[in-house]
C-alpha cells in the first residue's frame, strides 16, 4: 500500500470518526497546519504521532519489531490493513 492511500484512509477515517482536522491535531498536541501536512503527506508523521493516531482513531496496532527500521514499516502497513478492514465493514 502507498504512503497516498495510507493518508487517504487516515483521513477518510477521521471524517468517518466525525473529527476535524483541529480535533486531531489538539490529541496529537500540534498545530492544525502540522496535522494538515501530515494528511496532505508534506511531512512525515513521527511514529509517536501515528501511534497515537490509531489510538485516537481506536485502531488496534499490534506489531512486533523486528528490528528498528523495520518498525515504522509494520505500523503503517497494520494501520492501513485495519483502515482497510474498517472501510470494508462501512460498505
Amino acid at each position: 500500500m502507498t504512503k497516498k492511500k495510507i493518508l487517504e484512509l487516515i483521513k477518510s477515517h477521521r471524517k468517518s470518526a466525525g473529527l476535524t482536522q483541529k480535533d486531531m491535531a489538539d490529541k496529537l498536541d500540534v498545530e492544525r497546519s502540522q496535522y494538515t501536512r501530515y494528511e496532505l503527506g508534506k511531512n512525515e508523521i513521527a511514529l509517536d504521532k501515528l501511534l497515537k493516531i490509531g489510538e485516537i482513531l481506536g485502531l488496534e496496532i499490534d506489531v512486533v519489531p523486528k528490528d528498528e527500521n523495520d518498525l515504522r514499516q509494520e505500523i503503517k502497513a497494520e494501520l492501513a490493513q485495519q483502515f482497510i478492514d474498517f472501510l470494508k465493514q462501512k460498505s
